[in-house]
């Protein structure tokens, strides 16, 4: 058994967006920690949620929860779900520490409102809740992220008006393309940037190229690679330190083959090893997932 004891907060919210699956993704990764002898509690977010008429309960409920963990002093690791879940999640982690930074590992910007938004689809505006763009009267939301403690990493599918409000509010962000080119510079930015910190890190399978994390609800091609988020964690953990860890967006419904979803919440497992600071073997080994043919088995034979 892995010895170190972490927080499991299952979060499995849907109603950001389209697909139910999204829901299913907090106890398959559950299941996919216990087969790997993690040793881990496990809690829960029960709170109703309707896709016609978003119920911002659940966010509330799982705000608490989070910041009931992260005030422990233990690892968390929250489950999603949908990135709309973000809303309670961040908002839970600024309350115990509200000048916590945020590394945002997406495709997506997320930073849409409600007038911005070209689907009107919630898990595309987490980030303007939580910076204050767009606006939420309640009572538990009282805290919000700062634009320079935010950064992305691996965006490449901007709305017109995410691209503006990024330049406008002069927020960091790191494309497929910039990791590419010189993912080195890249790394040693973020890590002056977040040096000495605390940081939630939040990470979207659809980051990662479609090939390696299939099973998700908005795949975008010419993605991340596994090793390039492995190097930016391994340098991080050196530096600053990461409180909270979210994986969003897993969906098991969506495959062609069974090991897509296995594929997609391995990701999010490893990631969150080197969170850990331990140096488990991935069931992947220790080469980049792309050094392998585009058509070739990924998995190990485990799988």
């Amino acid at each position: 058994m892995i010895k170190n004891l972490f927080s499991f907060i299952e979060a499995p919210v849907y109603q950001g967006q389209k697909h139910f699956g999204a829901s299913l993704g907090p106890s398959f990764i559950r299941q996919c920690l216990i087969d790997q002898n993690y040793n881990f509690k496990t809690h829960s977010v029960v709170a109703s949620q309707c896709k016609v008429s978003p119920s911002f309960e659940i966010y509330e409920e799982l705000s608490y929860i989070v910041e009931r963990e992260v005030r422990r002093k233990q690892p968390v690791f929250i489950a999603g779900g949908d990135h709309s879940l973000s809303i309670g999640s961040v908002q839970g982690v600024l309350r115990a520490e509200p000048d916590v930074k945020v590394l945002w590992i997406d495709a997506h910007g997320d930073i849409n409102t409600k007038i911005s938004s070209l689907t009107g689809s919630i898990h595309g505006m987490p980030l303007a809740y939580l910076i204050g763009e767009e606006i939420l009267n309640e009572e538990w939301f009282s805290e919000y992220l700062k634009p320079e403690n935010l950064i992305y990493f691996g965006v490449r599918d901007l709305d017109k008006a995410e691209k503006l409000f990024l330049d406008k509010k002069k927020i960091t962000h790191y494309s497929s393309d910039d990791i590419r080119k010189d993912l080195t510079r890249v790394i040693y930015e973020i890590c002056d940037q977040f040096k000495n910190s605390k940081i939630h890190l939040s990470a979207d399978a659809d980051a990662f190229d479609p090939l390696l994390a299939p099973a998700t609800g908005v795949p975008v091609a010419n993605g991340l690679c596994y090793q390039q988020a492995r190097q930016l964690l391994n340098a991080l953990v050196k530096s600053s330190d990461i409180i909270s860890y979210e994986y969003v967006e897993l969906n098991p419904q969506l495959f062609t083959a069974t090991q897509d979803v296995f594929r997609a919440a391995q990701i999010g497992i490893d990631l969150f090893s080197e969170v850990l600071r331990q140096q488990k073997e991935s069931v992947y080994g220790s080469y980049d997932r792309f050094s392998y043919p585009a058509k070739s088995d990924l998995l190990h034979q485990n799988f």
